[in-house]
Parts: C-alpha cells; sequence; structure tokens
C-alpha cells in the first residue's frame, strides 16, 4: 500500500541508489500513477533525454513495467496505440531487503549462488552470458560451475526471466470476467476486477513453464521447476521451439530475482517464528515440515491455508528434521491440535491443514497491541484489547466496566485513541424524553492497519535518513586507509561502525514488521486513490473535476468540469473591484508566469512593455493589485500554459472583463450576451492579426 510516508520512502530509497533526477521521475509515477512519456517530462520540468534515461535506468532495476494499450481518440479517427509507464512500489521496497535475500540463498544453496544472486540484485537486470563474465575466472571449469548455479537458483525459482518489455493490453470487454491465468504472479481466482496496472504485469510475466527454464549452450532445455505444472510441461512441450533457435535467442534472454519467491520463503519464517513464540518448538516444527513440504505447490504468496498433507506425510517430513527426530506420532497429532488443524478427508485419507492467515492476523494484533501498551500505558492497552477483539459497537460504560477503569479515565484514552486514528467512533442520539447522546467505539481493521504501517514508513525512512546522514558526516573518515585510522579518528570510526550496526540492525527489525502489513497479508487495505488506479475505481463515476485533463482521466463525453477560482483566506470569493465598461483605461492586461510557448512568445516577446493600453507582467509589481488592474481592464489575456486549467478566466468575467483565451493557433473572445458592449474590440483584434493568429468571436 502506498501511503504518504510509503512513496517518501521509495523515493528516497531511489535517490541514494540512482540520484536525484531518477528520484524525481519515480515520485511523480508515485503520486500521479500510470503516465505516458509525454506526461512524465511535462509534470517533471526535465528535459525528454533526461526523462528517458530516468525511465530506463527503472525499468532495468525492476522498479518501471512499461505497456502499451490503445486510446480513444476524437470522433472519426481511428484508436493509436500509446505506451504507459507505472511504478511497481513493492519492488522499490524491496531493495531494503537484499541483505536478507542473499542469506536465504546462502542457507539454501552456496556461496556461488550467492554471489550470482548478488550480481543480479546490483544491476537488476542481467543475460545468462554477462551472469558468466562477471566471473574473474575464464576456465572453463570455473564457466561450467556458474552454469550449474545459476540451474540450481533456477530450479529453486531464485531466478525468473524477465516479463514482456512493452506488453500489448487489449481492451477488456464487459463480457470478460474473472479468469484462473496462467503464471504464479497470476495464478490465482481474481475475486474482483483488476486494475490496468495489474492487467499489465500479468499480462507481462511469462508463463511457469518458460518463465524458470534455462536454455544452456548446448541446446539443453533445463527446466525443473517443481511449480510447473504436468499440463503446463505438455503445453511447452507443443509450443516447443526449435532447439538451434532457443540455444541462440537464449544470449538475448534477461534474467531478474524472482522477488515473489523470497517474499514466499518470509512469509513461512514469520509464521513459524510466531508458532515458537506462541506455542512451542513442537508446533514450529510440524508447521516448519508442512510448508517445506507444500512449497512446490503453493500457486501464490499470500495463501490462506497451507496445502493438505496426509499424518505420514506430515510425520516423515518432522523425521527428515534433526530437531524434529526426537518426536513421536502422538507429540505430532498434539502439535496440530496446537496450531488448530482440524483433519479433514481427502480421498480415503485424513488430511491437515495450518490456517496460516489466522497467524498473520495475530502477529498483526501483537505488533499493534505492543505500540498501544508502550505509548498509552496498560489500561489504554485493555481497553484496545477488548474492541480488537469484540466484532460489535460498544458503548463507553460498557467498555469502563469490563476492563474496570475508571470512567472518566476510560473516556480520555478513548478521545486519545480515536484522535490518533487506532479507534472510529459512532454517536448515537436518542429522544426518549429528553435528548441523550452515547459514543459508540469500534476497532476496524483495514483502516487501522493502514494508519499503522504509514507510521511504520515513517520510522523506516528517518533510520533511512540517519543512516545517510551519519555517513556523509563521516564520509572522510571512511575513505581513510585503515592503518591511519588510529587515535581520535580510530574512535570516530568505531564509533561510527557501532551506530551504523544500530540503525540498520533497527530498520532491518521495522522492515520484518512491515512485510507482515504489506508483503505477508490477506487483508487488502484501502486504495489512496488520490495517487493512482483512479480509471477502475470511478469507472462508473460522473466526476466534478477541476482540473478537466484527459491524461489524467477526464473523460469529456461523461465528467463536468468545474472552473478553478481563487478564493482569499476567508472569503467566499474574490474582491468585487471592476469597474463600468466606460471607465476601464487599460485594454488588456494579463500577469504571472511565463510558462508554456503561446506565453512566452505571444505575450512577452510581442507585448511585454511595448504599449501603454496592454499591461503585461511577468512578476506584478508590490505596488499594483492583481484584482484591481483586472476590473480596470475590458480585455483580460488568458493564454493557455503547461497546465490545463486556471482560474484566471473566471476572475475575469467575475471582474466584468472580457477573457481572451489563447490555445493553439487559435484566439477565442468570449463576450456573453449580457455585456455591455466594449468599443476596445476591433482595436485589440488588429493587434491579434498583427500577430498572424486568427479571430474567432463568441
Amino acid at each position: 500500500m502506498a501511503t504518504q510516508y510509503g512513496i517518501q520512502l521509495a523515493v528516497h530509497l531511489i535517490s541514494s541508489h540512482f540520484g536525484n533526477l531518477v528520484a524525481k521521475v519515480c515520485d511523480c509515477l508515485l503520486r500521479k500513477g500510470t503516465l505516458t512519456l509525454a506526461n512524465i517530462i511535462r509534470f517533471t520540468d526535465l528535459p525528454p533525454q533526461q526523462v528517458k534515461s530516468c525511465i530506463l535506468v527503472l525499468i532495468q532495476h525492476n522498479c518501471v513495467q512499461a505497456y502499451a494499450m490503445q486510446q480513444e481518440v476524437g470522433f472519426g479517427e481511428a484508436p493509436r496505440v500509446i505506451t504507459q509507464y507505472t511504478v511497481l512500489f513493492y519492488n522499490i521496497l524491496h531493495r531494503l531487503r537484499f541483505a536478507k535475500f542473499l542469506a536465504i540463498v546462502s542457507e539454501e544453496l552456496d556461496k556461488e549462488c550467492e554471489e550470482i544472486l548478488e550480481g543480479l540484485l546490483q544491476h537488476g537486470r542481467l543475460t545468462l552470458e554477462q551472469i558468466l563474465d562477471r566471473a574473474k575466472s575464464n576456465q572453463s571449469g570455473v564457466q561450467d560451475s556458474l552454469r550449474e548455479s545459476f540451474i540450481k537458483l533456477g530450479r529453486a525459482c531464485f531466478v525468473e526471466r524477465c516479463p514482456a518489455p512493452e506488453q500489448f493490453l487489449a481492451p477488456q470487454s464487459k463480457e470478460e470476467t474473472p479468469a484462473r491465468k496462467r503464471g504464479a504472479k497470476s495464478a490465482k481466482l481474481v475475486k474482483g476486477p483488476q486494475t490496468i496496472e495489474q492487467r499489465a504485469i500479468a499480462a507481462a510475466a511469462p508463463m511457469d513453464a518458460k518463465r524458470f527454464s534455462v536454455i544452456m549452450n548446448t541446446g539443453t532445455d533445463v527446466d525443473d521447476s517443481p511449480n510447473v505444472a504436468v499440463g503446463e510441461k505438455r503445453k511447452q512441450d507443443a509450443l516447443e521451439l526449435d532447439k538451434e533457435s532457443g540455444a541462440s535467442c537464449e544470449k538475448d534472454v534477461l534474467w531478474r530475482a524472482n522477488f515473489e519467491e523470497f517474499v514466499r520463503r518470509l512469509r513461512h519464517k514469520a509464521c513459524i517464528a510466531n508458532v515458537k513464540t506462541r506455542l512451542d518448538d513442537g508446533a514450529a516444527i510440524v508447521l516448519s515440515a508442512m510448508l517445506g513440504a507444500t512449497r512446490s505447490e503453493e500457486t501464490k504468496v499470500k495463501i490462506e491455508n497451507s496445502v493438505p498433507l496426509s499424518m505420514d506425510t506430515i510425520f516423515e517430513g518432522v523425521m527428515k528434521r534433526k530437531a524434529g527426530r526426537s518426536m513421536t506420532l502422538e507429540h505430532v497429532r498434539s502439535s496440530l491440535i496446537q496450531l488448530g488443524c482440524a483433519p479433514g478427508v481427502t480421498g480415503v485419507a485424513e488430511s491437515y491443514s495450518v490456517d496460516l492467515k489466522n497467524i498473520i492476523e495475530l502477529v498483526q494484533n501483537d505488533e499493534v497491541e505492543s505500540i498501544i501498551l508502550k505509548r498509552y500505558g496498560k489500561e489504554a492497552y485493555r481497553i484496545f484489547r477488548l474492541l480488537s477483539k469484540s466484532y460489535h459497537l460498544l458503548e463507553t460504560d460498557k467498555i469502563s466496566d469490563t476492563t474496570f477503569v475508571e470512567k472518566k479515565d476510560t473516556a480520555k484514552i478513548l478521545y486519545q485513541l480515536w484522535k490518533d486514528e487506532y479507534l472510529q467512533m459512532e454517536k448515537l442520539n436518542l429522544h426518549a424524553g429528553r435528548q441523550t447522546q452515547f459514543q459508540l467505539w469500534k476497532v476496524t481493521k483495514d483502516t487501522l492497519w493502514g494508519h499503522a504501517l504509514n507510521e511504520m514508513y515513517h520510522s523506516a525512512l528517518n533510520l533511512s535518513l540517519r543512516v545517510a546522514y551519519e555517513l556523509e558526516q563521516e564520509q572522510e573518515i571512511i575513505q581513510l586507509p585503515r592503518e591511519k585510522r588510529v587515535g581520535a579518528l580510530g574512535s570516530r570510526f568505531e564509533r561510527l561502525r557501532k551506530v551504523r550496526i544500530l540503525l540498520e540492525s533497527s530498520l532491518m527489525k521495522l522492515d520484518d514488521t512491515i512485510m507482515v502489513y504489506n508483503d505477508f497479508c490477506l487483508l487488502i487495505l484501502a486504495p489512496s486513490v488520490s495517487y493512482a488506479n483512479t480509471s477502475e475505481v470511478f469507472k462508473n463515476f460522473i466526476r466534478v473535476l477541476c482540473n478537466a485533463n484527459t491524461s489524467e482521466g477526464f473523460r469529456p463525453g461523461t465528467d463536468v468540469s468545474l472552473p478553478e477560482v481563487n478564493l482569499p483566506f476567508g472569503k467566499l470569493g474574490p474582491a468585487l473591484l471592476g469597474q463600468a465598461p466606460n471607465n476601464r483605461p487599460i485594454l488588456a492586461f494579463f500577469a504571472l508566469w511565463a510558462h508554456g510557448n503561446i506565453r512566452k512568445i505571444l505575450l512577452f516577446e510581442h507585448w511585454k512593455e511595448k504599449d501603454n493600453e496592454v499591461l503585461i507582467y511577468e512578476r506584478l509589481p508590490p505596488d499594483r493589485n492583481y484584482t484591481k488592474l483586472m476590473g480596470q481592464s475590458k480585455f483580460c489575456l488568458c493564454p493557455g500554459g503547461y497546465e490545463v486549467a486556471s482560474p484566471r478566466a473566471v476572475e475575469a468575467i467575475h471582474a466584468g472583463c472580457v477573457p481572451v483565451m489563447f490555445w493553439g493557433p487559435t484566439i477565442w473572445a468570449f463576450v456573453p450576451a449580457h455585456f455591455e458592449p466594449i468599443t476596445g474590440f476591433p482595436a485589440i483584434c488588429l493587434v491579434l492579426r498583427a500577430c498572424g493568429l486568427p479571430i474567432c468571436h463568441l
């Protein structure tokens, strides 16, 4: 979920890794949503070539996905295909977890696999040839060993082929219903409508049969991915290309780290660690055995329940673990009862499945309750715990009686928790003889999780900024050779080392909690519609927008444009300073910024300081009043700038001044019928025609 501080954290990560220009483009995409190249250039105000380079960097490091889609144009015109760019917020946050990913590979595989993964994480995307070239030695034995290590990574699903670079996204018909798609990234039944961005990412992802397959230079297709089903292998065999062409094309195939698989492993670890803390070692061993045995059958990361297993399979998995060899069958059964596994029937044998969703929710509750306890004390902790376990609204007196907290203290605590967005309050008014008001309280988990997640993003951002600050302050010490770090310099370096270890370990620990709410959570948090994905959210709405820009989703045939107007603080409108038509000494007036070619060329080159009756200001002098000058003018010039909307036309009409619109090659002079005749119109038409621009008088 991209919250306010989540976006700031993502931008900081991109800035620290790739610089401020790339961070500016990333910030634009995070806040504005999916954009075309032209709109990114317009919003960032950067040169086109710089924007293109920044986008290429973000694509190379898997932070942006490009896709092509059909865009309807005007009536009678054929639709055109445009390229859109969408930012991958979660992939940016994964840059915090590279050390965790490397640790997983180091534990499960070997050092050489870890080095290959480190290269992919560092460079984003590499071909197999580039991966092999990174090795220091060119000996055939070393190269063969690297190939074997790469195959191991592919078999474990730690690396994957990159998605299509610019997948075409066909328009979704109204009759199209959610269906099961191929590929681990989309192999789930979509219960609700997908956003355009989700459809683009799913369409670009290759199917599993191809996603993890490695074609070596010999033409041998190595495809031992455990996630590939038998049916998909048949499809792969049917669609298999010629071996020679497959071997030659393999040199151009780009590979990247499979973040999804690493998140799956970390989710399993979090569930096992929670069970070990909450229950005992035996339950943790049983859960670890069950998750290890069914890893290849999981089709997505956020599964609600583990894959059902028979008792024999579970016991066999427990025996394979060193810590589980002392467990008896009865011990395993009691651990399953502790885990809440009710035996089901699969065929003729009993099967057991663990509710992983419940384990994750318990972790989330524990985290929030610990925050409440540390921040607000034991009484607030008891009140919050009661409300979080209640499925209905509770009245203040009922809460006080149940938690044994004084009523006046209960009211204060509830109000403070509500003020800090941990609770929701509803007021109930009763009219029985006399009016009585009750305050009812509850915990809404999706809202609470979003608030807690935003606070965690804020804390992670502060820790990251502090690490960057400490490194910047001691840059000279870091660059010194080791033999020169003696005395006071050595003490400073040692202090920096300890501070850095403390801050980075705290950040990693905090990120573990962020993943519980962000990457492991099955609860879909409410989207922040002000940042992105508005096309799906508002598909059936008629919107009233002051920024009526088609590039941001405005639909001319459906939505309504509301003109902008500047309102002084505490006022309902600008001051009424308009003069009578025969008492307006200024023929035409314009003031403020010179952005856009029309303003720069037409206004400031042709008219600025060249006519006493046509006043053009780039910066209004301090002694001049903008509203008063508009009220003394016959015509108010309203040239188009970079933005699609401006309050100038509304202000002109309010001041009784004729707004003159400049857009493209035509000038539109709006003179409504209720306006009194203005004798200066022919004069300004002559000035405009002198510039070679046609006039349209409405």
